[in-house]
């Protein structure tokens, strides 16, 4: 990337964007065991699927995973939701000021309040997933 000055711009990050990319990954990788342990013989009739692509709805987003509680709300994936968009509306605030009030192009820090709120909603999420559902 260059300015109009003909002098190349670099972006300069710092360490805790990998962090907080890295929290969508490891985050998620406790719902296989979460979800082998709370259906062994991983009984493809108990997931909730759409017949094809397009019936898929924006919605779907927030409702259950299983066939029992497919059309309800599930409150762990409406927090995550809010939660990130809270998250990623602040860090893209920041951001504009930085192109907008700064001449050296770099990505505003990540205060740890932002890596503690994003761990709290990735917990509470995985914690909801891990408590065992009654069918009936």
């Amino acid at each position: 990337m260059s300015r109009q000055d003909g002098a190349s711009v670099a972006f300069l990050y710092p360490m805790t964007i990998k962090e907080v990319l890295n929290y969508g990954v490891v985050s998620n990788l406790p719902m296989f065991s979460i979800k082998d342990a709370q259906d062994p013989n991983n009984n493809s009739d108990a997931v909730a699927v759409n017949a094809d692509p397009g019936s898929a709805r924006f919605s779907d987003m927030f409702l259950g995973d299983d066939a029992l509680n497919k059309d309800s709300v599930d409150l762990s994936k409406v927090q995550m939701f809010y939660f990130t968009i809270i998250l990623v509306f602040g860090y893209a605030v920041a951001l504009g000021g930085v192109f907008l009030y700064k001449s050296d192009l770099q990505f505003p820090a990540i205060a740890d309040g932002f890596l503690a709120l994003l761990g709290i909603s990735h917990a509470g999420y995985l914690s909801y997933k891990a408590v065992p559902r009654n069918p009936g």
